[in-house]
Parts: structure tokens; sequence; C-alpha cells
């Protein structure tokens, strides 16, 4: 069975929550230090293929290990490759090679790429505050601050006074954002008014 490998290429943690495990702390510790330092971070995922001749898959296609467009595990709706590439999902293809990779067991590299913000919790640690590629692109293609547009989670705007902004939570029944500002504030703002 040959797998897929999937590098993703983060401009930010996800997320993370510290535990009392100290192997968990130490790696939180580590990331929070690379991510300080303007280091991406870095996951790298094999995608084993569902193969017919080791577990029934549903069908010849979808039990193809050696085959990824077809493959349960990869092209289907809830397979890996789909879940990167579903609208709206944040992700965004840098690079796909699907002809030689270097290595006969891998199939396919496919690099993602994903900018998030900073946990409160990363940023009291010295973690930045938003990316400061995707501020600096907000500067460029973000919209002003209009309190009648509906926004999002993930969306930015400009601000008069505070800035690039990014909307963390959207609050519909209030009809209000959260928004973390580069600043590192977060405010409270009318939307959708």
């Amino acid at each position: 069975m040959r797998a897929l490998l999937v590098l993703l290429a983060l401009a930010g943690p996800a997320s993370a929550s510290p535990t009392t495990d100290a192997w968990m702390t130490g790696l939180t510790d580590r990331v929070i230090e690379d991510v300080a330092a303007g280091k991406p971070l870095v996951a790298i995922v094999h995608v084993p293929l569902c193969d017919n001749t080791i577990i029934a898959c549903g069908n010849a296609k979808l039990g193809d290990g050696d085959t990824p467009a077809t493959n349960l595990y990869w092209a289907t709706t809830p397979g890996f490759g789909k879940w990167f590439a579903r609208k709206g999902s944040g992700w965004t293809r840098v690079a796909a090679e699907t002809d030689a990779t270097g290595d006969k067991d891998v199939l396919e590299q496919h690099t993602y790429r994903r900018s998030v913000t900073t946990s409160a919790a990363w940023r009291k640690r010295g973690a930045p505050k938003l990316n400061p590629d995707d501020v600096a692109r907000a500067r460029t293609r973000a919209p002003a601050y209009d309190r009648s547009h509906h926004y999002g989670e993930s969306d930015f705007f400009i601000h008069p006074t505070f800035g690039v902004g990014q909307v963390k939570i959207v609050k519909q029944a209030e009809r209000m954002v959260v928004v973390l500002f580069e600043d590192g504030q977060e405010r409270t703002m009318i939307h959708a008014r």
C-alpha cells in the first residue's frame, strides 16, 4: 500500500491547549518559540490509501490503492484530499506533484498553506497577534469597515481608528462581531445594521 504525502505549511498554529503532560508542554513551548520567530509551522501528513487487497473499500475504483484520483480515502467528499480542497476550508494549495515525487511509495505530494491567528494564551507567551503577511495583504485588499456590512468569521477590514482587524466571532442575534486588531486588542463592533 502506498501513501500520499501532504505538506501543510501553516503561518501560525491552528489551536492548542496546554496540558499537564510534559511532552505536550514542551512541544507547545517549541511551537510558540518558532511562531514568535516568524517561522512557519509545518505538519507532514502521510495518507494511506484504501486498498481492496486489505479491506473492502466499496468498489474497484474506491479501493485502488495506486490511484489517488478515485480512492476512497483521497478523492471522495469525506476523503483527505477533498477536505483540504473544499470551499471555505481556509486551505490554499501552493504546490502539487502528481508525477515524479522521488519516492516510489509516494504517489502524489501536495502542499497547502493556511494563515491563522494565534490564541490569546499563545499571544501572552510571545506569539504574534495577527500574521504579519495577512496584515500586509489586508492593507492592500481589505475593504474599509462598514457597520452595515454582514461580516463572517476570518473576514478582514480596515477600521479608520484601529487599523487592520480580523473578525473572530460573529454574534448574529446581537448583530455584533468580535474583532482582533493589529494592535492585539479584541473589540466588539457593530455589523449588519
